[in-house]
Formats: structure tokens, sequence, C-alpha cells
């Protein structure tokens, strides 16, 4: 199995390394202190598992994530990281990661739980499931928002950075039809502005 591990802190990233190393059915690929270096150490170097880190510079763990999920045959990811709150776990399994584990674990954890993501299974720390699960119980039951298809697509504009004017002349609409659109938009959400209301709305997947 070929591990290739992310993770920012020259000392905790050693850890793993040598934790790797010790084990004879596990390979390091590759040690990087950030996202950008390990996609292009993987373009043309396969692994079975990435072990990262959330907090990374440049490119987040979370954005690592989501750039593997675009990959044909990419590998599995693990996350492992010091915070396991449950709203930050539910977001990283949305993305693609095919565990999470608090960097609190110790070693033998640690190596399970990348034998088990290597091998197709999934791996949540126990100080995660209880609260996952109550954040999955929490979203099914938050309202539905239903934007029609003008209005999302105000959202999306507003999120490129476009003004009243500038998605008026996009959608063919006075600017201050735009505003209406966009105060019924702010209602549906709960937002009080445009940056919580794109926040809101790509939060809830309305737009990406």
């Amino acid at each position: 199995m070929v591990i290739v591990i992310v993770e920012d802190h020259p000392l905790f990233r050693q850890v793993l390394s040598d934790i790797v190393d010790s084990h004879d059915d596990l390979v390091l690929g590759g040690a990087f202190a950030s996202a950008e270096t390990c996609l292009a150490h993987l373009d043309g170097n396969p692994a079975d598992v990435v072990v990262l880190d959330l907090n990374l510079p440049g490119m987040s763990g979370g954005e690592l994530l989501a750039e593997m999920g675009r990959r044909d045959g990419a590998a599995r990811c693990l996350v492992l990281s010091g915070d396991v709150a449950p709203d930050t776990v539910y977001e990283v399994v949305e993305l693609g990661a095919a565990g999470v584990l608090s960097k609190a674990a110790d070693r033998r954890e640690v190596v399970r739980a990348i034998r088990t993501v290597a091998e197709g299974g999934t791996v949540l720390g126990d100080d995660t499931q209880a609260g996952l699960a109550d954040q999955i119980r929490m979203r099914r039951a938050e309202p539905a928002v239903v934007l029609s298809e003008r209005e999302r697509r105000i959202l999306e504009l507003v999120a490129g950075g476009h003004t009243n004017e500038e998605i008026g002349r996009e959608v063919h609409l006075s600017p201050a039809t735009v505003k209406t659109h966009l105060r019924h938009v702010f209602d549906k959400l709960g937002a009080a502005d445009r940056a919580s209301a794109v926040a809101e709305g790509m939060r809830r997947g309305i737009i990406g």
C-alpha cells in the first residue's frame, strides 16, 4: 500500500512518516507540506491513501479533497486533524473523505485507519461518530429552501462579484427588479446581506 502524507507541521509530518515506514505492508510515497506539491506528485505517482490535515497553507485540505474527488482513480483520503467538530466531520465526509481521525489518536489507531481506508473501508474515530450522527439528523431536519431558476441565477452572479446593474444586463432585468429578487433570496435563505446569502447558498448546495 502506497501512502502519501500532507501535513504542514514538520514534526507531525515526520512522526507520520516514521509510522508508515515502520510497517512492512505500508510504503511511504511522499510527505508534503502543501496540497499543491502533493497534487503535483500524484500526477505521475499513484497512491492508495492520502493522509491529510485540513489546515494547510495555500490550498486547504477541504479543497484538496474536492480536487481528488474530481480525479478518476484517485487515492482514497484519510483526514487526520485537530478539528473533529461534528460540522467539520460532516463537511469533509461530504467532500469524499473515506475516514476522519483526531490527531490525538495513537499510532495503532492511525495504522489501522490507513489499512481500513486502503482496503475500501470507512473510518470514523469514536470521538466523531456521535457528533456526526447528530449533525446528519439536524441537517436532514433543516427546512428545504427552494429558489426559482431566476433567483438561483441571480445568486450565482452575486457569488461571481457582479453588481445589480451587471446582473440586470445578464438576466435582462432592471437593477431595481434585481434588488427585489435579491430581497426574496435573502428572506428564503435567512441571510442579512450578499455575502451571507452566497455562503448559505453554497452550504445548502444551491450554488457551487
